[in-house]
């Protein structure tokens, strides 16, 4: 879930180089003669593996671009790339990540297997280096050749989790002593830290780019395309650590290390030839903007832009209405409830097997994705607020269950082997059955509500924030929640004893209510109208949504088919003309101060606004240029930016000869204020 989470951070930018890129088709040059764009695209070196010689000669001469932007291929020319490659692919690399991360924890813990400090070390590097490294590594996707880049990628993560699995299979073979079991255990994180930033440039390389490049503007495709490859990574999260846990539990820790390994180092060559067979079947790939070449800022800067997001963006993301909302769902990433390394490491020291964890896991991910399909009925019955409110408590009474077996044992005492046999070691085992049970029941259910309440948070955040916010804004929630999700491998450093573990347990449960009062005082601002819910009726229940906009003379037939434009009509600010100005804004020209008849004194700059007419009626959505009271005194200059015309030109009556009125006349018959 961690890796999932920073995944988003170059997408944007991969996004807008194709747009970019698919403008022109830059031609290979060989000699003095040109060469046709499909033989640019297939030249290929002897050796599979080094392919740069083919890609620097396509993209060396930028001349060519011009000449052949009136040649370059289609979207449909890739109707026929075989999908299936990048499929297969994408599941050999999702099934490596999903077992590597799942095992890798009990290893650390089969080393010292009294201590969880090992892998509360492990979670906090890993969360470090993803916090520094994903965005220089989304500006290197960006300026690299493609196919360079998931060849570099592969071989990083197919390296990083081989080795450290060589690693752990030589340290468990004999008897060390500790000093050569720790520096092993530096190794395999050193090397499992390599292999997991390797994941991270592969998928944003081939999911975020590759795709969007090959299907181009066919936006039911993307759909389609991106669907499956979700698939194909839940269900390698559900099997993956099943498969590892099995090998594990019937042939050991050694055992399941060295089959990883030969995984990784078996599956590499396969998963190269078909990104590589992908790559010449589909030409588009080939291209690159000419303005990708260079990063946009220092590296030092990219390194550390998390810290530079959170810092920059604070003022303005206190003040979103999305505040508390995004406060509490930064708490629940601070949680050490959910499966991670240090629970998976204090499960495994109470006796579990890893089989029975990798089950557990699957399970968790199972209650997961019921979520996904429980939200939208939530949403469309009780609004964003409620859904919310609901996911939230949900997971703390479920978490209830894991706070509950904190209580039930009084001594912790491993896997009960040591206890005294028969009375004694029964009532360990049932002991710490029924412990483990309550555990594993609370942490797998409440991720019902948790990825119920992700849900409602990414929803406000992508339509209760302004237009020209939204980029800081989500920028500064990913900041604070990557700030968030360090705390629970700290805590688990701190008290990195098994028998401490009720403390990481009452600690995550506080954190987990103190989040769900914090939703829930916002939860009453908006039930109380504290909130000025008019800007934000996604917040509210159907009902109330349709009597707010009936209340304003909007009359709609089901709320499941409100507009954006009629939302608009209800909750923005109105910007009134004159008559002489209604046909040059029905034809998409900018109102200029000339053409205002009204103007709301508290609009602010670059606030979405509604531009009507003396009567009313809504003519186009549009970004005010200057505050209400700069256009009092001004003559001159654009008032407002047209974003979308609603009015059908010609539709108005033209009232040249129409006297004007002045503002005051007007004033008991339009409400300038939000509603």
């Amino acid at each position: 879930d961690g890796t999932d989470r920073h995944l988003s951070l170059g997408s944007a930018r991969l996004k807008r180089s194709f747009i970019s890129s698919s403008c022109s088709m830059p031609t290979a040059k060989k000699s003095k003669k040109r060469a046709t764009p499909l033989t640019a695209t297939l030249l290929e070196t002897e050796n599979l593996f080094d392919d740069s010689s083919d890609e620097e000669n396509i993209l060396a001469d930028n001349d060519d671009l011009e000449l052949l932007s009136s040649s370059s291929p289609s979207t449909s020319s890739n109707s026929n790339v075989p999908l299936w490659r990048l499929y297969v692919s994408h599941g050999c690399t999702a099934w490596t990540m999903r077992m590597w991360e799942f095992a890798v924890a009990l290893m650390l813990m089969a080393i010292e297997p009294d201590s969880m400090l090992l892998p509360a070390i492990y979670s906090l590097i890993i969360s470090i280096a993803v916090t520094l490294f994903s965005t220089p590594l989304g500006q290197y996707v960006d300026r690299s050749t493609r196919l360079g880049t998931v060849q570099r990628s592969l071989i990083a993560m197919k390296i990083g989790f081989s080795v450290s699995a060589l690693i752990v299979w030589l340290a468990l073979r004999q008897d060390h002593s500790m000093q050569y079991l720790r520096a092993m255990s530096a190794l395999i994180i050193v090397f499992t830290t390599l292999g997991h930033l390797g994941y991270i440039g592969n998928r944003l390389s081939v999911e975020k780019d590759w795709v969007v490049a090959i299907v181009g503007d066919n936006e039911e495709k993307l759909s389609q395309v991106n669907a499956i490859l979700r698939r194909i990574d839940l269900s390698c999260k559900l099997l993956g650590p099943m498969g590892a846990g099995f090998i594990m539990t019937f042939a050991g820790v050694q055992a399941g290390a060295l089959a990883i390994a030969v995984w990784n180092i078996g599956s590499a060559i396969p998963e190269y030839i078909l990104i590589k067979q992908l790559y010449n079947a589909a030409p588009v790939l080939a291209l690159r903007p000419p303005g990708a070449a260079t990063p946009s800022e220092s590296y030092s800067a990219m390194v550390f832009s998390t810290f530079a997001d959170l810092f920059n963006g604070w003022k303005s993301y206190s003040e979103q209405v999305t505040f508390r909302p995004g406060i509490a769902l930064a708490l629940l990433y601070s949680s050490v409830l959910q499966m991670g390394p240090v629970m998976t490491a204090y499960t495994y020291y109470r006796g579990v097997s890893e089989a029975t964890l990798g089950a557990v896991r699957g399970v968790g991910a199972v209650f997961g994705i019921s979520a996904t399909f429980i939200f939208p009925y939530l949403e469309r019955r009780h609004g964003l607020a409620r859904s919310g409110l609901l996911s939230i408590w949900t997971q703390l009474a479920f978490l209830t269950l894991s706070f509950v077996s904190v209580l039930v044992t009084s001594a912790y005492t491993g896997d009960c082997k040591d206890a005294e046999p028969g009375a004694n070691r029964t009532d360990c085992y049932e002991d710490r059955n029924f412990e483990l049970g309550l555990l594993f029941a609370g942490t797998a259910a409440c991720r019902i509500g948790l990825w119920g309440y992700d849900l409602a948070v990414s929803q406000m955040l992508q339509q209760c924030i302004p237009k020209q916010l939204i980029g800081s804004i989500n920028g500064t929630q990913a900041a604070l929640n990557t700030l968030f999700t360090m705390l629970s491998p700290l805590l688990g450093i701190i008290f990195s004893k098994p028998d401490q573990f009720y403390i990481l347990i009452i600690t995550s449960y506080a954190m987990i209510g103190l989040a769900a009062v914090v939703y829930s005082s916002f939860y009453a601002s908006v039930r109380d109208k504290q909130i000025d819910v008019s800007k934000h009726l996604v917040l509210l229940p159907s009902a109330d949504r349709k009597h707010h906009l009936e209340k304003h003379s909007i009359t709609l037939g089901r709320m499941d088919s409100v507009s954006k434009e009629e939302l608009a009509e209800a909750t923005l600010k109105r910007v009134v003309v004159k008559d002489s100005a209604v046909r040059a804004l029905c034809y998409g020209a900018n109102l200029m101060v000339a053409g205002v008849h009204h103007f709301a004194e508290d609009v602010d700059v670059n606030e979405e606004v509604l531009v009507v007419t003396r009567e009313g009626d809504s003519i186009a959505l549009g970004v005010s240029q200057m505050t209400g009271a700069y256009l009092a005194v001004t003559k001159q200059g654009m008032a407002v930016k047209i974003t979308k015309v609603l009015m059908e030109r010609d539709s108005y009556p033209s009232r040249w000869d129409a006297p004007e009125t002045n503002a005051s006349d007007n004033e008991e018959d339009l409400e300038l204020t939000s509603i």
